[in-house]
């Protein structure tokens, strides 16, 4: 009898664990909910820490295409694809999924990094069998009999929800830009406690509710962002005039 592939297994006792993942990100610009993939990721992680696994990407491709949007910005497309190796660290055994391919667009340098969460979402969703609500060939309008349901009652209005926290990648944003902003002002060669001191007051002057960054919500992220970019680029010019 051939020996049991204890990644396999380990597979399948992460899928015991892991029943369903819930849409908690939000594009703003298109209104609709999607799966974040900083959830996913938390959610899946303790269960392969338990299973004994983890899941490394292998053989990538990329792809990066120039393009314009209707507008006529430049806008860049980018695809990638990996297959991932599903490892069981004590027996070594693996088994390998993919590849599974990712996409993303951005105005700047995220389009590659976008269309790597993207493949890494998808990757995880597929190898576990993880259900989320988003199966494109739903149709809810149909029944079985291929005839039309009645349209639904419209449900009562409910509570609004509350602001989107900002993500993780908002909050790097938002501090990338601070010590960019410092480092114009000469202060490049200062320590991290004094830099972050200074980040945390400056939140609570610019928005007196907000005590600190991990209480901010995207919205607010998204504006200071905005205003220290303009203050960088009128700080900036200033220097150079005096210069």
């Amino acid at each position: 009898m051939s020996e049991k592939n204890q990644a396999a297994a380990g597979i399948l006792a992460v899928m015991q664990k892991v029943n369903k993942v819930i849409k908690t990100g939000t594009n703003k610009e298109q209104h609709y909910k999607f799966v974040a993939h900083a959830h996913l990721a938390g959610l899946i992680r303790g269960a392969l820490i338990d299973a004994g696994l983890v899941m490394v990407p292998v053989d990538g491709t990329r792809e990066l295409v120039e393009t314009r949007n209707t507008k006529g910005s430049v806008v860049y497309h980018g695809s990638v694809g990996f297959s991932w190796d599903i490892i069981h660290v004590e027996s070594g055994h693996s088994v390998r999924i993919g590849p599974v391919y990712g996409e993303g667009f951005d105005h700047g340098d995220k389009t590659i990094p976008k269309a790597n969460t993207n493949a890494a979402k998808y990757a995880i969703l597929l190898t576990f069998m993880l259900p989320s609500d988003d199966d494109p060939e739903a149709d809810e309008t149909t029944d079985q009999d291929g005839k039309a349901e009645p349209e639904p009652k419209p449900e009562p209005e409910s509570e609004p929800e509350p602001p989107e926290p900002a993500s993780e990648e908002e909050q790097t944003e938002l501090w990338t830009a601070w010590c960019s902003y410092r480092e114009l002002l000469g202060k490049e060669n200062e320590a991290e406690r004094t830099r972050r001191q200074a980040f945390h007051g400056w939140i609570a002057v610019t928005d007196p509710k907000v005590e600190k960054l991990e209480n901010m919500t995207s919205e607010q992220v998204a504006a200071a962002v905005k205003g220290l970019r303009a203050e960088y680029r009128k700080e900036k010019k200033a220097r150079e005039a005096s210069a």
